[in-house]
């Protein structure tokens, strides 16, 4: 995946259409498309920025919730192949299945209950 362009270039570019230039003349002038030209001038526009959005790493662990379970399942079988943690999915499901709201203690005996 590509890096986004540097708050310079984004600045560079954005002088450069509020000089005059065209899109097309700023685009051919610091090689970049013509639509991330359109997509530099947006952003000035809605946000008063150039600044990119923040970039990868912010999504959370999809089993997040269930960090301290999938630890002592792997902490219970260790040498476990992926194939057998491929049926913890299975597991997973059946988990998914359980009542709604329950604790922490009450999810796991109702994990364990349907194995």
């Amino acid at each position: 995946m590509g890096k986004p362009y540097s708050d310079d270039l984004r600045e560079r570019v954005i002088a450069a259409i509020e000089a005059g230039h065209t899109r097309e003349e700023v685009a051919e002038l610091f090689n970049v498309a013509l639509s991330t030209v359109g997509g530099f001038i947006k952003r000035k526009r809605e946000t008063d920025s150039v600044s990119p959005d923040k970039f990868g790493g912010y999504k959370t662990f999809s089993l997040e919730p269930h960090t301290d379970l999938v630890r002592k399942l792997v902490a219970e079988q260790p040498d476990s192949t992926l194939a057998e943690r491929a049926l913890w999915g299975a597991i997973a499901e059946r988990f998914a299945a359980c009542k709604a709201g329950a604790t922490s203690a009450e999810d796991e005996d109702c994990l364990l209950q349907r194995c």
